[in-house]
């Protein structure tokens, strides 16, 4: 009996040892887990705008179709989807380098008399969109014209060319008839009752061809209820941890400052400087991988506030992204750049990130129809101007200047623009509205 009860004795003795430890334990793993995680302080980044893929912004903004001489334009965004969709579609034979046979690259594409023309707003590095059309090509060059041509080389064979007119390159690629008969296929929209398209006429110069609208453009005048992105908002966007900038205020201007970042908010004018050192990386970044970084940056500082597209890069460190309205003109605002993004690069960082603090709401509170004169009146005014060089001159487009008078509203007002030795400027007074030329 004595021997049973020792041993009932040093069995609860035994288990009560177990459950102590046991408990110890599950308290010490307890405490481990409940210790300060490192990332607690890192707040997620303010998402100010949506997040946009490559193929969103790197993007063409024109289609000229070429029938038997006659040219035809559109800006539609829907057009051009539809057309983007369709050479997405095309299997494309190897690319063959063929600059050195074409002497004059204007008149090329204008002796394409039966064509599609389709031409981007910057110069885009074909590594970059080889993906977006799903060619398997390994080729470096830049692009600022896709031209398929429709008379074929062959009975079953046709031709696409990929054009830098401002490197003076041409690529072509070898695609089947059926591909070319559906692009063709764009042509019956010309004349669709609900057509898109315009007549054009174009200009040449000696390195250059520019398309104008034979007839008179009509726009809408836009009032946009707009916003003033609140700063503590921009803060969070920009840095990786908010809490460490400190803020000051100056004249006109908030100013957040960390170990080594400066974001500068201009009250007065709207404008939104993101400073950053440019680090010690020595590794250089080539002109598709520039782009791709920056929509990567803006995606992961705010996101895109407006519809933007990618524009230039003309310094090879800088790249620059505009806003284009809904139905795919380009907005302007010269004097302040509020219409633009940039994204400057340094030793393969970020050095300079410029943008705007105003946010325009979708959908206009007032829209009033305005006619802006015909290409040929404006290409006269500009050809009037004082030293004149038409060599310089790049590109005539028809587009807005954007007023904000308050941040209150945004007005979006009808006006003609052009490229000229590397600068846009807008065009007269008057009914084509703006400032006068910048030649004068």
């Amino acid at each position: 009996m004595n021997m049973n009860y020792e041993n009932v004795k040093s069995l609860v003795l035994t288990i009560l040892v177990m459950l102590s430890l046991l408990m110890y334990y599950l308290l010490w793993t307890d405490q481990g887990n409940t210790a300060e995680d490192p990332n607690d302080n890192i707040v997620e980044t303010e998402k100010i705008g949506s997040k946009q893929e490559v193929a969103d912004i790197v993007r063409p903004d024109r289609i000229f179709q070429h029938v038997d001489g006659e040219i035809y334009g559109t800006i539609s965004m829907n057009e051009i989807n539809s057309v983007l969709n369709v050479l997405k579609t095309v299997e494309y034979g190897s690319l063959t380098n063929i600059s050195e046979e074409i002497n004059d690259i204007p008149n090329f594409i204008e002796d394409e008399e039966n064509s599609m023309e389709i031409r981007f707003p910057g110069q885009i590095p074909f590594s970059l969109y080889r993906d977006i059309l799903q060619m398997d090509e390994s080729n470096l060059f830049n692009f600022d014209t896709i031209l398929v041509s429709y008379n074929l080389v062959k009975e079953d064979e046709g031709a696409v060319y990929f054009i830098s007119k401002k490197e003076g390159k041409v690529y072509k690629s070898s695609i089947s008839v059926s591909y070319i008969n559906n692009i063709k296929d764009f042509q019956d929209n010309i004349t669709a009752e609900d057509t898109s398209y315009t007549p054009y006429f174009s200009y040449q110069t000696d390195n250059n061809l520019i398309y104008l609208p034979k007839g008179k453009t009509e726009l809408n005048k836009y009032i946009y209820k707009s916003e003033t992105v609140d700063s503590s908002r921009l803060k969070n966007a920009m840095f990786s941890v908010p809490s460490n900038a400190q803020k000051s205020v100056e004249t006109n201007e908030e100013v957040y400052t960390d170990e080594s970042s400066m974001l500068r908010i201009e009250k007065d004018t709207h404008v939104v400087k993101f400073l950053k050192p440019s680090g010690t990386l020595t590794n250089e970044l080539s002109p598709n991988q520039i782009i791709e970084n920056s929509i990567d940056f803006v995606n992961d500082h705010g996101g895109w506030v407006n519809k933007y597209l990618f524009v230039d890069n003309n310094d090879k460190n800088m790249v620059n992204f505009r806003i284009y309205d809904e139905s795919g003109f380009p907005v302007f605002n010269l004097k302040k750049d509020l219409s633009t993004i940039q994204v400057s690069w340094e030793n393969n960082r970020v050095e300079q990130f410029i943008t705007s603090n105003v946010a325009i709401t979708p959908n206009p509170i007032d829209a009033t129809a305005q006619k802006l004169d015909s290409g040929s009146s404006v290409l006269k005014e500009i050809q009037s101007s004082k030293n004149f060089d038409p060599n310089k001159l790049e590109d005539i487009v028809p587009g807005y200047d954007m007023v904000i008078t308050n941040p209150s509203y945004a007005y979006l007002e009808p006006s003609w623009f052009y490229l000229y030795n590397g600068e846009w400027h807008q065009l007269g007074e008057g009914e084509t509205g703006g400032s006068k030329s910048g030649l004068e």
